[in-house]
């Protein structure tokens, strides 16, 4: 995180820095790339934390989103080299993972 800030230009726990970040984050929480949303959707969950509970439900849901992508992309990799059979059969839900 520090370095994070370095970067940025602002200090950690520095409220009007923090409270802008959160606002920008916010307003392209819709419009940021997967990868992005990775490190950002938690980070702007932690500044909601702190500075707008209003926020927070939009990132609990964001947060969820992300697990449920991270299992499914887990289950591929894993289903990759079993034979199609088996994977219809766990993509079915008859077998389970």
């Amino acid at each position: 995180m520090d370095e994070l800030y370095a970067v940025m230009g602002i200090d950690l726990d520095d409220r009007e820095p923090e409270l802008l970040l959160l606002r920008r984050l916010d307003a392209l929480r819709e419009r940021l790339p997967q990868l992005t949303l990775s490190w950002a959707g938690p980070f702007a969950a932690y500044l909601a934390e702190v500075y707008d509970h209003a926020l927070l439900p939009a990132y609990q849901q964001l947060e969820s989103e992300l697990a449920a992508r991270r299992r499914e992309e887990e289950r591929a990799v894993l289903l990759a080299d079993e034979p199609p059979a088996v994977a219809r059969l766990v993509s079915t839900g008859l077998l389970p993972l």
